[in-house]
């Protein structure tokens, strides 16, 4: 159940909308892994995956764990993180900001870092 061009990009774009993670850099070993992965969802193509994908919760979520990568650095995923504090930045009062899913804190760090240096 290999996917298209077109299905890896539209997959590219679900997954970005749903999270803000951007794949494209990714996409060969997306492609590749993508269909151990889709053995598991009781789907015929990948097409229809993919519109399972935009209205089922728990495939949803299944889905993020699958694409999420266990692991914690500073500056991770840096775009992420300008973008949160080019945000807090524009509200022009004071925010606090909860970065729940980091394992061992470089993530707060480089949010702090940045914060330091644009306020």
């Amino acid at each position: 159940m290999t996917p298209s061009e077109l299905e890896l990009n539209e997959f590219i774009k679900i997954i970005n909308e749903m999270s803000g993670i951007d794949l494209t850099d990714k996409k060969n070993i997306l492609a590749l892994k993508l269909n151990k992965f889709l053995e598991g969802t009781n789907t015929k193509n990948f097409s229809e995956f993919l519109g399972k994908l935009k209205s089922n919760r728990q495939l949803k979520q299944e889905t993020l764990d699958f694409v999420t990568i266990g692991e914690t650095y500073f500056l991770r995923e840096l775009a992420q993180l300008k973008e949160i504090i080019y945000y807090a930045k524009s509200l022009e009062k004071r925010v606090n900001i909860l970065s729940a899913p980091c394992s061992s804190g470089e993530e707060v760090y480089s949010l702090a870092l940045l914060a330091a240096q644009n306020f």
